[in-house]
């Protein structure tokens, strides 16, 4: 599926209508299609959800690479380079380590 980003939603393209696109609000979570009236729930919608589960695997993986490269490195260069959100979200799972300002890998 073609999806686009679009004002802080989606415009996801039909399989079976090219060039027709739902607009998609991951935040409601809500689909123009026809199957989400009826199911509170779509495969454009479960489109979105897994494209940014990709898009955000990607960016964990880029972070962990520069922590890896630099390690220690300073908690404040990392959330420069990349969104805090994304460090904390690593923080969180366990995966790096925050001790004294400095973040490492977690062994």
């Amino acid at each position: 599926m073609n999806i686009i980003k679009s004002d802080g939603c989606y415009k996801v393209e039909s399989d079976t209508k090219k060039g027709k696109f739902y607009l998609v609000d991951i935040s409601k979570p809500n689909c123009e299609c026809p199957a989400f009236k009826f199911r509170k729930w779509c495969k454009h919608l479960e489109a979105v959800n897994n494209y940014l589960e990709l898009e955000g695997r990607g960016k964990y993986n880029k972070i962990l690479q520069v922590v890896k490269e630099f390690e220690p490195i300073e908690s404040i260069k990392l959330i420069d380079m990349f969104d805090e959100e994304l460090v904390n979200e690593l923080l969180r799972k366990g995966e790096i380590i925050e001790e004294k300002g400095m973040v490492r890998i977690l062994n």
